[in-house]
């Protein structure tokens, strides 16, 4: 019988103003709260997270609801996105697509994502073999989270810019022994949302 491993992949919540290493806000705040209540019964044993305080601050509130550990783990920052700039221009899916026929820009774009897909891999790997048959978090911000799931599915830089992962949006990959990857799920947000109507 294979152990199955699961890993829960955690946006944070919406930070305060925008310098590098900003804390949470008030809403901020509720939204991890409410994340924290939705995994009360997940059976998380572990969280890693990113040292950055949106980060860590999301996973203070988890830990507190699901009574588990907190480890920072540096690899798990956000990643540098200066590279996605064109002359000024900041890159979604829109311009993405419409520099599809400049091919040296997009190859520059694609190994720029290479690089960090493998990055966020090489984190969620090592996680996996520090946990095998357990169920862990793993709290970081949406760039790291989109460059693994895209990872993973072998998707370039149109598919990562376009998937969108929310402020507490939760995925779940389950790894078996061999160290194969299943995602059950991605960016669910329903916990911020109120219930639909009956």
């Amino acid at each position: 019988m294979m152990n199955t491993t699961k890993i829960y992949l955690i946006r944070h919540a919406e930070p305060t103003a925008r310098d590098i290493d900003r804390p949470l806000s008030e809403i901020g705040q509720r939204q991890a709260a409410k994340v924290a209540e939705k995994l009360r019964d997940s059976g998380i044993s572990l969280i890693y997270a990113s040292p950055l305080k949106r980060a860590r601050e999301t996973a203070e509130f988890v830990a507190n609801v699901c009574k588990s550990e907190i480890v920072e783990r540096p690899g798990l920052e956000e990643l540098n996105w200066e590279v996605w700039h064109k002359e000024g221009e900041k890159w979604d899916f829109v311009t993405a697509q419409e520099h599809l026929e400049d091919l040296p820009l997009f190859e520059e774009q694609n190994a720029f994502l290479r690089i960090a897909q493998d990055r966020a891999q090489d984190q969620i790997n090592a996680i996996y073999k520090e946990n095998v048959g357990r169920t862990v978090a793993v709290i970081s911000h949406g760039n790291v989270i989109r460059s693994f799931l895209t990872g993973i599915m072998g998707a370039h830089v149109i598919g990562f810019l376009s998937l969108d992962i929310a402020l507490t949006g939760v995925s779940l990959i389950e790894m078996n022994d061999r160290g194969r990857y299943k995602i059950l799920f991605i960016n669910n947000s329903d916990h911020l949302f109120p219930a639909p109507l009956a």
